[in-house]
């Protein structure tokens, strides 16, 4: 008789190493197995099970059909070769050898991914780094761990969610995804602010702030540039960024965002300060000066009034302003700040010249005429000599330089320039006084013309000659 796994051919007997044998007897073929004895056809051995095989004939036992490793599975019975064994896919494993089924492959969890076929362990799936996440099983790769997105971060391996991905502060930003530490997030910088967690980026001050703070979680903290300072910057980190407005210039405006709010001091003033805050931070031209530019940086625009005028105006912006010394002064001081800078003409002097500059400008009263007058602004002012004396001198300043014509003589003429003015008396008569002014003589003089007209009278009388018919007109007169 055939022992186990052998198929009867014929009765001739073997002995064979203390074991009877029949030459005659077939083995079961590879992949099948047979406990009994004394079969007598092939399709009596039976098959290994679906997850088994068994590169042996002549198996007598189930337990010689070898199992499919862990992380392989097989479906077909009879198997006669490990290579029937079919790996688990990529992204799945199994822990059970003899897998039958591919449903004995269970899925990499979420937040975890395998790369391997044929994984026998569930640690063969490797964790999504931190930063990362992957909400889906069974990946494959790690580009199914999708990264934290910009603003946020996660500590967290094998992460399962973007839950796990935690936002960065307010006051601070991050721009690249996939960050694994908070220390990723980065401080906003000064002239910024982040008012929102989880930003990724970080808000710049307005035009007209600054802020000097890293940090900031508000625009609060952007301060305004101060009067007298612009910018036309965002995100400015210091006040020193603010531009001051220039000498000549100032603002009362806080946060300013342009030069143009830096308006020009006024004609007839001047700023050295750069950042001016106010207009009175101009300063006015000196009394005696003026200036009619706008914007002046320096007391150097400011003209004097010229020798001959003067401004006791502060901050005059225009040479209307200078006052002219009044004729019969006269000034050689340019920037004079009063009238009392112009100098009279002196006595014996007049001027009819305003905004005289110097005292040639004084014309002398003329030879026959006197002024005790200083400041005198007419030739009139000069008082003439009276009839009967006369002055040769210019610029005479009293009477007394008026001399009488001498005796027997007589001058009728008001301001005589000269002794020749003084007439000699007419052949009859005579004068013993000097200074005679010839009115009682002019008296005497109208008298004995009218008397002598009265003797030139002519008497005019008309007859006829005897025994003629002409008429003879006889013009008699008076001796």
């Amino acid at each position: 008789m055939c022992v186990h796994a052998w198929i009867v051919r014929s009765f001739s007997f073997l002995w064979v190493s203390g074991m009877v044998e029949s030459s005659n007897c077939d083995l079961c073929a590879a992949g099948s197995y047979s406990s009994a004895s004394g079969l007598t056809r092939a399709s009596s051995c039976q098959l290994c099970v679906s997850g088994t095989y068994s590169s042996a004939s002549g198996v007598s036992s189930l337990s010689s059909c070898l199992s499919c490793m862990a992380g392989k599975f097989s479906t077909s019975s009879g198997a006669i070769s490990s290579t029937t064994c079919n790996a688990c896919l990529a992204g799945t494993f199994s822990t059970v050898s003899g897998a039958i089924d591919s449903k004995n492959c269970s899925v990499c969890a979420a937040g975890t991914f395998s790369t391997a076929s044929g994984s026998s362990s569930s640690f063969a799936c490797s964790l999504c780094s931190a930063g990362r996440f992957s909400s889906g099983v069974g990946a494959i790769s790690s580009s199914a761990c999708g990264a934290c997105i910009s603003g946020t971060y996660s500590t967290v391996s094998g992460a399962s969610s973007s839950a796990a991905c935690e936002a960065c502060l307010a006051g601070t930003y991050l721009q690249t995804p996939g960050a694994s530490s908070p220390t990723s997030c980065l401080l906003c910088i000064a002239g910024t602010y982040s008012n929102n967690s989880g930003g990724s980026t970080c808000s710049q001050c307005v035009r007209g702030k600054y802020s000097s703070s890293p940090g900031s979680s508000s625009s609060t903290t952007c301060i305004l540039c101060v009067s007298g300072t612009y910018s036309t910057a965002l995100g400015i980190p210091a006040s020193a960024l603010c531009i001051s407005c220039a000498a000549g210039r100032y603002s009362s405006s806080e946060g300013a965002t342009s030069i143009s709010t830096c308006s020009l001091c006024l004609a007839g003033t001047f700023s050295t300060l750069s950042g001016a805050p106010s207009s009175s931070t101009c300063s006015l031209c000196f009394s005696g000066t003026y200036s009619n530019v706008q914007g002046a940086v320096s007391s150097s625009t400011c003209t004097k009034c010229s020798a001959g005028s003067y401004s006791s105006t502060e901050g005059a912006a225009s040479a209307a302003s200078c006052m002219a010394c009044v004729a019969g002064t006269f000034s050689i001081d340019s920037g004079a700040v009063s009238s009392a800078s112009c100098s009279s003409c002196l006595a014996g002097f007049y001027s009819t010249v305003s905004g005289a500059s110097s005292s040639s400008t004084c014309s002398l009263c003329i030879a026959g005429t006197f002024s005790s007058v200083n400041g005198a602004s007419s030739a009139t002012i000069c008082n003439k000599c009276v009839a009967g004396s006369y002055s040769t001198g210019s610029g005479s300043t009293n009477s007394s330089s008026c001399t009488l014509c001498i005796n027997g003589t007589y001058s009728t003429s008001l301001g005589a320039g000269a002794s020749s003015f003084c007439s000699r008396c007419h052949p009859g008569t005579y004068s013993t006084a000097a200074g005679d002014d010839g009115r009682r003589r002019n008296f005497m003089k109208l008298m004995n013309d009218l008397l002598k007209e009265q003797r030139q009278l002519l008497l005019t009388r008309k007859y006829l000659t005897p025994g003629s018919s002409t008429l003879v007109e006889v013009v008699q007169r008076y001796p």
